[in-house]
């Protein structure tokens, strides 16, 4: 939870040569762990509603 409802996503996708048409999205929030140190965390699900 983040004062003002602010967050950062991370939006990529995932290649499957040779069927490059079905390459599925990647949306992962930034964890913010000080002032310098960002990570990304794989999870299964992610929802807005979470932060």
């Amino acid at each position: 939870k983040y004062p003002g409802n602010i967050f950062y996503i991370y939006m990529g996708d995932r290649w499957n040569y040779p069927n490059l048409l079905n390459a599925p999205y990647v949306w992962l929030p930034f964890t913010f762990n000080s002032d310098i140190n960002v990570t990304l965390q794989w999870q299964d699900k992610c929802s807005l509603n979470d932060y």
